[in-house]
């Protein structure tokens, strides 16, 4: 009796087998594409809100490459009013409007406790209106402010060293 229970349990489970492999889903080849559209065009010349999107940006690069500690970022950017945000970056404000942003060189560009501080990305949104320049210089003021401080050179994203002669060409530039 009990040989008679194995050999029906034997074929159940061949037949459970056999059903798995002729099963034609589980060898079925599944074909996933992804198709990309690669013809999408930023700031279009039309667009009307195209310098609302336009960032400025300029990069505070240390010449000694060591770390920066981020307490000590923090007390010395809190003395220039640059706050630190729920973001994990700076942030200037002026009243109720907030002036520029102060994000880590390093991607995605976020202050984390654990991580090496290389340098600083400086940057706003530019609106093309006259406040852009005060924007500008407020920013770049308060980089050549911080520059001596880290032994740093202030960049634009092609390597150029910036300062106050070539300032104003950042947004002339941009348009």
């Amino acid at each position: 009796m009990v040989d008679l229970g194995w050999i029906l349990l034997s074929i159940g489970l061949l037949i459970i087998l056999l059903l798995l492999i002729k099963n034609p889903m589980s060898h079925r080849k599944r074909n996933t594409t992804l198709r990309i559209k690669n013809n999408f065009i930023l700031n279009e010349s039309h667009d009307s809100d195209q310098d609302s999107i336009q960032v400025i940006a300029l990069r505070l690069s240390p010449v000694n490459k060591g770390n920066i500690n981020l307490n000590e970022t923090l007390e010395l950017f809190n003395k220039y009013n640059l706050h630190f945000t729920d973001s994990n970056i700076f942030e200037r404000k002026n009243g109720t409007k907030k002036a520029f942003y102060v994000a880590n060189l390093n991607e995605p560009g976020t202050f984390q406790l654990d991580q090496n501080i290389k340098g600083f990305t400086f940057f706003f949104k530019k609106k093309g209106t006259a406040d852009d320049v005060t924007k500008l210089r407020e920013m770049f003021t308060t980089m050549k402010n911080l520059e001596e401080y880290f032994n740093a050179k202030i960049i634009d994203d092609t390597g150029q060293v910036i300062d106050r002669s070539n300032l104003d060409q950042l947004l002339i530039h941009q348009e």
